[in-house]
């Protein structure tokens, strides 16, 4: 490859389709759950089906592969290895005398950059037909760019002999100046974050000692409700989903025990409440809230 790839980001975000492959030989009862492979599937729906690329009407196109889309992957870390150019992606595949933006690697990694161009519109992480819709039940308003986020958690988890009882949660953040599901809250206005105006929040829960995310959930209107408050309501929403099956034997996330003993979770304020420390104590697993 043109472009090196970190080996442990190719355990959590795999290439090819896991006990599957018939260019490598599979492991036997592999737990995880393959990316690059599902994100080339999507691309090649997307680009032959809605955008109806390649029949001889507008732009051709050639399928993509796990494989190449790796490698566009690559041109964006190699970039923000760089420093990051501001959008200015395209400078660093122009080789013509003088060029100081050029890279040779990411050069290398396509054919030219029309085909990044091209592999830029019609990247998909998911079916959009066959993904639930608003209104109907079970829709999930983050079904868009959900994908990565529970390959990176899934196979974290899945790759763990044991996880740390004691864990950390919070949300995190990322900009986003596109428009979301109306009323779904996924989308909101961030304050006080420099550098970030709009943006999409997920709340994770990670090691105190590691930085091993081990459940996540995307911050919207969607979810269950449990407690009028967002906070507690997400707390016990990723209790029950994610992080109860991974204390049972035999459990459907991965198969085996994660947790030793239920887990102790340290949240600030606005995940706080009453009704989420009597559930905790029902429950038998700790929370430590500040206040």
């Amino acid at each position: 490859m043109a472009i090196p790839i970190p080996f442990f980001s190719l355990l959590l975000l795999p290439v090819h389709n896991i006990n599957k492959s018939k260019s490598i030989q599979p492991v036997e009862d592999d737990p995880r759950i393959p990316f690059y492979y599902e994100v080339a599937k999507f691309t090649n729906l997307y680009a032959v089906g809605e955008l109806e690329l390649g029949f001889g009407y507008g732009h051709s196109y050639e399928n993509t592969t796990a494989a190449e889309l790796l490698q566009w992957d690559g041109v964006l870390v190699t970039d923000g290895v760089r420093g990051g150019s501001k959008g200015a992606i395209l400078r660093q595949f122009n080789n013509c005398k003088g060029s100081k933006a050029f890279d040779a690697d990411i050069a290398k990694a396509f054919t030219s950059k029309s085909r990044w161009l091209e592999l830029k519109r019609t990247i998909k992480l998911c079916n959009n037909l066959t993904a639930k819709k608003k209104n109907e039940e079970g829709c999930d308003p983050a079904y868009k760019y959900d994908l990565i986020f529970r390959c990176i958690v899934h196979n974290t988890n899945a790759l763990s002999l044991y996880a740390n009882p004691d864990m950390c949660g919070d949300e995190t953040r990322f900009v986003h100046e596109g428009h979301g599901e109306a009323n779904s809250g996924l989308l909101k206005l961030i304050k006080g974050k420099p550098g970030i105006t709009k943006g999409i929040q997920t709340v994770i829960c990670c090691d105190t000692d590691w930085i091993r995310i081990r459940a996540y959930l995307h911050r919207h209107k969607k979810h269950k409700v449990h407690y009028k408050k967002q906070g507690p309501n997400e707390v016990r929403t990723l209790w029950e989903t994610q992080l109860l099956p991974l204390c049972q034997h035999d459990n459907s996330l991965i198969g085996h025990v994660l947790f030793s003993q239920k887990p102790h979770m340290t949240w600030d304020n606005y995940f706080s409440g009453e009704g989420i420390m009597k559930y905790a104590a029902e429950e038998g697993f700790g929370v430590t809230m500040t206040c």
